[in-house]
Order: C-alpha cells, then structure tokens, then sequence
C-alpha cells in the first residue's frame, strides 16, 4: 500500500504508530525509536520476535497427529512446515510424521523404511493403495457373512422356528402371547422370576439371600483397626485411609499401584494373576506377614507358579525397603494432586505410577521402564509432578545422609572409646603439676650432633595449668631450650636438686666466658 500510494518516510512511520496496540505502542513511546521507518522497523523486531527453540518443535511434532478430514500430502506438509521452524534430520521428521498416523502399526510398517520425505511420499502412495485394498477386502468378507446369516435365518423359518423377536411377552408377569398393556394380571404388580409371586422382583426377593455389597469408597475404611496395607493420607485437613498394593520390581524399580477394596488374599491373587499375563511370574516375591500373604491359597499358587515366597519379620518394614522407600512418595504425591478433591485422589494413582517409572533411580542411574522395556516413556511434560517427585528424593536423600552420619558419629566414638582404653591399659597415672613448680622438659627435636645432649632441658617454671594433662611452661635462667612453649604430662618430669646445681655450674661459666670476652674487647 505505502509504494503504490509513494508514500515518504514520514508517512509510513505515522501510519505505523497509529496501527500499533498494547505494549508495542508502549514501548515505541518509550524507545522513542521511531525516527524512520527502517528503525522503527528493527526495533520493533528485535523487541517482539518470537524466538521458536527445538525443544517447542518437538512438542508440537508430538502433538500434532493426522485429522480425518485432510489428505496424507497436506499431513506431511503441515508437519515440515512446524519442523522448518528448527534445524531437525529428516529421520527424525519422518519418525513424527508416521507417529502421528492413528493407523494399526503393523499396517504402518510399510512407511519405517523411508529415508527421505521423497522416499515417504512414495511410500505414501502404496500405503493407500494398500488401505483400499484392505478395505475391498473387508467389504466382500463382510458381504459373505451377512449372505451366511441370511441362509441361515431363512432355513430357521422354513423349519417353522418363529424369530425371537417376533413373540409377544409380558414385562409384567413374563408370559407369551400379549404385552405388558393387555396384562390380565395388571393390577397385582410386577412378578417376581425368582418365587413366581407378585408385588415385588426378583432383586428385592425376600427369599433370596443378598450378597453383601461394599458401600464403603475405595478411599477409606470405617473400621477402627487398619492393617499395614493402609496408607493414611491427609489431604486439606481431609484424613483418608487408602488401600493401595504396591510392587516394585527389585532389579529395575518398576512400580505397580492397585487400589484394591480389602487386604484379603482374593484381591492380592487377582491382581498377580492380571499382571503374570503381561509380565510372567517373578521369581521370588518378598511380602510381609499379613492374613493375605499367609494363607493357604497365596502359598499354594506359589507353590504351583514355582515363585519363592520371602516373608519378613513381624514389625521390622525396612526388611522389604524397596516397597517402603515407594510407599513414602507415594503419599505425598497423592497429598499435592488430590488436593482441590479429596475424595477422588485414586484417579491420580495411573499419573504416579507414570511419573515413579519416568524417573530415574539413583542406584541405577536410569528409569525403571528403560530397565524394562529398553525405551524411554513417552509422557507430556508436568512440571508439577516432576517438581514434586524430585524434592520427594532430595528430601529422602538429606535423610539417609543425616541418617548415615549420624550412624558415622556414633561408630567414631566407639572406636576413640575403645582406642582410649586400649592406650590406658598399659600406662600409668600422669603426675600432676601445679602453677610455679619447676620442672623439666624433654627434648623433642634431634639434628646433628645432639645425640650427646642432654635429653631434657630446664629448670622451666609452671606459668598455666591446660586440661588434659597440659602445661604452659617457661624458661628459668640462661640455659638451651626454647623461652616459653607447652608440653604434655608425659614430656614432663620434676626439676631435682642434681640438675640446679648443674644449672648454676653452667651459670657461673657463662658469667666467666662473658667477662672474658669482656676483658677481650677491652684490650682491642
């Protein structure tokens, strides 16, 4: 517009300004960029780009799945069209494209060897062709069946047999030939198939025995005694008493969450059996001692299954600590996600048995469907479940490191106790000194020409008493030795009369050998 109308650069910057809005408008009268058009042009771009990284491609190349109402040629080039937005192998793009395909997988197959977008066009071709053919396929099989019910119903009436839908029955007393409507026995009420009377049905029949139904939500249990399968939860001052089964595979960590209606061995039998269809049977299975895991009928399909059956020791969990170490993050994670309804917080049980096997264990350093399945789990991405799992294992780790030290502190001093009795067996009581006695100190450094020496030097005066055994000691007189120094009990022995005299002997010598020098000097 602004070149068919030769507008100047004045022009198409005020035309600009006023179409701006919002925090663009804001910011040009901010900026005050808005001089030429060229500028006001890169400043606007700079501020408002929209910067696409990989990581949002990949996303919406996972999300983005084939619609029914658009052709396989407009499919994928609406998918290359997102993946232009990042710098992404043409491997990678087409792995995508046949992902989001609803199609069979093995009916897809035909597309995994396509290298190239031209290769999968291609491919593309002889998948539809392969579809209609399929589909023709289908259509004359079907035909057959219905050709084969119709000879079938046809012999039936020839035989003289009357279509079931045909015949008249009554929904008030069950008899043929009339309708609920034209019923003689309209006015007694409904018939009861199970005593034949009438009044009732055969639900409310008093001669029937009901069979207990539970009427108790999987969420809590009214009785007053709970076992250890229970997990209390607390969820916005709600306090709830949830069933869940919980096994953890002890190689790859892989959790599996049940809630279950009762602890009986029933529902513990049903839940092995449903997952040795998918799985197989363990080889061993590590369970506690309850009613469930003692009874006759667990151990004899165990018995039967070959699996060796591990119970531990009544009130010492930490002997099953796979299955303890899951059961604490399970329950604050159900706390945070059930928090707006409590009452429903098994519908978030899938999520965190989803989220447990995406994360990776830190003994193994990987995730436990990897372990499993040698892939990773695909899942869209929940920050807040992840933020959640995450502080879950820092806070366990703090713990098992708290618990470790101080585990560390006490088997220290076990050891210093038993080193410090050890080392006072075979030594006597310290002689204990007080301030101003004098004493004598034990030479401690050895050079050359010191082996001679004496091995004490002193008189030293007591100045300061320290614990254990420890003096402050200080120099007497000119003799060797250092002016003021600490030392222990044992480096210690009292100043005797023999050794002053020897200190004054030494004393009056240096007195003569520095009048000498004295006199010495004086002559010079």
């Amino acid at each position: 517009m602004a070149e068919l109308c030769q507008w100047v650069d004045v022009q198409k910057v005020a035309y600009a300004k006023r179409l701006l809005t919002g925090s663009a408008k804001l910011f040009v009268r901010y900026e005050k960029c808005g001089k030429t058009w060229k500028s006001l042009k890169s400043a606007l771009k700079s501020e408002f780009e929209e910067v696409v990284d990989s990581y949002k491609v990949h996303r919406e190349l996972s999300r983005r799945n084939k619609r029914n109402d658009e052709t396989y040629q407009e499919y994928t080039y609406k998918m290359l069209e997102i993946a232009s937005q990042a710098d992404l192998e043409p491997r990678t793009v087409i792995k995508y494209i046949i992902e989001g395909i609803p199609e069979d997988p093995v009916e897809k197959s035909i597309l995994y060897g396509a290298k190239t977008i031209r290769q999968l066009k291609e491919r593309f071709s002889q998948f539809e062709d392969m579809k209609s053919e399929m589909k023709s396929h289908r259509k004359i099989q079907d035909k057959k069946e219905d050709t084969i019910k119709r000879v079938s119903t046809g012999e039936k009436s020839r035989l003289g047999l009357q279509s079931v839908s045909n015949v008249k029955r009554c929904h008030m007393c069950g008899d043929k030939g009339h309708f609920k409507s034209e019923c003689p026995n309209k006015q007694k009420g409904l018939k009861c198939f199970k005593c034949n009377e009438y009044g009732h049905i055969a639900i409310k029949c008093g001669s029937s025995v009901p069979k207990p139904t539970n009427t108790q939500k999987t969420n809590s249990i009214s009785r007053n005694h709970t076992t250890k399968h229970t997990k209390e939860i607390t969820i916005t001052d709600v306090k709830l008493t949830a069933l869940i089964d919980t096994v953890v595979d002890a190689f790859s960590k892989f959790v599996w969450l049940y809630t279950t209606r009762s602890t009986d061995t029933a529902e513990v039998l049903d839940k092995l059996r449903k997952q040795a269809v998918i799985f197989g049977n363990p080889r061993r299975i590590i369970t506690d001692r309850g009613t469930a895991f003692t009874s006759t009928a667990f151990l004899e399909y165990c018995k039967e299954e070959n699996i060796e059956n591990v119970q531990i020791t009544t009130g010492v969990p930490r002997s099953n600590g796979q299955v303890e170490r899951v059961n604490r993050t399970i329950i604050p994670l159900l706390t945070k996600l059930a928090a707006p309804r409590a009452d429903e917080w098994y519908k978030y049980l899938t999520i965190v048995q989803q989220y447990l096997n995406a994360t990776p264990s830190r003994s193994t350093g990987k995730t436990p469907f990897n372990l499993l399945f040698g892939t990773h789990m695909r899942l869209k991405d929940d920050p807040e479940v992840r933020k959640i799992i995450e502080d879950e294992w820092i806070k366990m780790f703090e713990e098992q490191r708290d618990q470790l030290r101080v585990e560390a502190k006490t088997k220290i001093a076990q050891v210093q106790e038993e080193n410090r009795r050890s080392f006072n067996k075979k030594r006597k009581k310290a002689i204990t000194y007080k301030e101003g006695d004098l004493v004598a100190i034990k030479r401690t450094q050895f050079g050359p020409g010191l082996k001679v020496q004496p091995k004490y030097f002193g008189p030293y005066q007591i100045i300061r008493v320290l614990r254990n055994d420890r003096y402050i000691v200080e120099k007497i007189g000119y003799h060797e030795g250092p002016r003021q120094t600490s030392a222990s009990a044992d480096h210690i022995k009292p100043w005797s009369q023999d050794n002053e005299d020897d200190v004054q002997d030494k004393a009056v010598g240096r007195e003569l050998y520095d009048s000498d020098d004295s006199d010495v000097n004086e002559d010079i």
